[in-house]
């Protein structure tokens, strides 16, 4: 495993030490890990901190997104690009409000390993957030919750897609795992790299991406005996 890749955005550069794997497994589209800056040129990255990577390696690129297993290495990086580039619009567009109920975005760069020549069009990007001290929803059990608990979280969660949604950004995947619950009882939304940013250019239209989002938030909510008080 890699221990200090550079990364690179422009004329800023970061060095980062991993220190411990989030989620790194194959057929996905991120590999995520948690990292300390241990140096930082031009950008804002906090340095001796800890922050959450996210790199997107045409090498990890899931089955069902190819062809076929020897798909050519440019489509890999196709993909692993449209995903990188979807969750850094999603970031750029709720700018404001980073650090609240979504995490802090430091940035995408490019990443060198010293395993693969530098030459090499295998191109693996990451982004660089704030890391969470919190524990997904998905960890409660149905019932575990009192019914005051279990009203706070929908009320929140429901709150936190309306507020991404009036900063023109539809989540899609919506599912309890990507909600973090801090010991400070501070709701995070984590994971943009199925949303979408709405531009008029979008496939559906907003009404139906932003009603899309509800119905896998409630259908989410309900698998896990979660709904609202006055809910028939």
């Amino acid at each position: 495993m890699v221990t200090a890749p550079l990364a690179t955005e422009g004329d800023a550069t970061v060095v980062i030490r991993i220190k411990k794997h989030l989620r790194v497994r194959k057929s996905r589209h991120s590999q995520i890990v948690l990292v300390e800056v241990e140096r930082a040129t031009g950008a804002t990255c906090p340095v001796k901190e800890q922050v959450v990577a996210k790199f997107f390696d045409p090498l990890f690129v899931p089955i069902d997104e190819l062809p076929d297993d020897d798909a050519p290495k440019e489509l890999r990086q196709v993909v692993t690009n449209h995903f990188s580039a979807q969750e850094t619009a999603a970031y750029l567009s709720l700018s404001s409000i980073q650090g609240t109920v979504i995490p802090v975005f430091y940035g995408e760069f490019a990443c060198h390993f010293a395993e693969r020549p530098a030459e090499s069009d295998q191109k693996v990007k990451v982004i660089l957030i704030e890391s969470i001290d919190g524990w997904p929803l998905s960890w409660y059990s149905p019932g575990e919750l009192t019914e005051s608990q279990a009203q706070w979280i929908v009320v929140q969660t429901e709150a936190i897609v309306l507020q991404i949604h009036s900063h023109g950004v539809v989540r899609g995947d919506l599912v309890l795992r990507n909600f973090l619950l801090t010991k400070q009882r501070r709701m995070v939304l984590v994971d943009f790299e199925e949303s979408q940013v709405l531009n008029g250019q979008n496939e559906f239209s907003p009404e139906s991406l932003k009603e899309d989002d509800f119905i896998m938030l409630h259908g989410e909510l309900e698998l896990y005996g979660l709904r609202r008080y006055d809910d028939s």
